[in-house]
C-alpha cells in the first residue's frame, strides 16, 4: 500500500512537472506574441509618423504651387504693363524671360519633390500592408 502512494505521489509529481513546464512554454509563447504585437504597434506608430510629414510635405508643395500661380498672375501683368511702355520693352522682356526660366527650373524640382514623395507613400503603403498581413498571422496564431 506504501508503494502504490508513493507511486501515486511520483506519478503526480511528473505531472505537476509537465503542468509546470506547459505552463512555461504558455508564458513564453504569449510574452513573444506580446513583443510582436509591440514591434507592430511602433511599425504602425512610424508610419502613421512618416504619413503625417508626407502630408506635410505636401501642403508645403501645395503652398508653393499657390505662390507659383500667383507669381505667374503677376507676370501676366507685367507682360500687360511691358505692352503698354514702349520705352522698356526690350529690358522688361528680358526680365520677364528670365523669372520665367527659373520658375521652370522650380516646377521641374516641385515635380521631381513629388515623385519622391509619391514614391514614399507608396513605399509606406506596402509597410503598413505587410505589418497588418503580420498582425493578422500573428492574431490568426494567438486564437489557435
Amino acid at each position: 500500500m506504501a508503494n502504490e502512494i508513493k507511486k501515486l505521489a511520483d506519478v503526480t509529481n511528473q505531472m505537476t512537472e509537465k503542468i509546470t513546464a506547459n505552463l512555461q512554454d504558455v508564458n513564453e509563447h504569449n510574452r513573444l506574441t506580446v513583443e510582436k504585437l509591440s514591434q507592430s504597434d511602433q511599425q504602425f506608430e512610424s508610419i502613421l509618423q512618416s504619413t503625417d510629414v508626407v502630408t506635410s510635405n505636401f501642403s508645403t508643395i501645395t503652398d508653393t504651387l499657390q505662390h507659383l500661380t500667383n507669381q505667374f498672375n503677376e507676370f501676366d501683368q507685367l507682360t500687360d504693363d511691358v505692352q503698354t511702355q514702349s520705352s522698356n520693352v526690350d529690358e522688361s522682356t528680358r526680365s520677364l524671360a528670365s523669372i520665367i526660366y527659373e520658375t521652370s527650373a522650380s516646377l521641374e524640382e516641385l515635380t521631381a519633390t513629388i515623385e519622391t514623395l509619391k514614391h514614399e507613400n507608396e513605399e509606406t503603403v506596402k509597410l503598413v500592408e505587410a505589418t497588418s498581413v503580420r498582425a493578422e498571422e500573428i492574431m490568426g496564431k494567438n486564437v489557435t
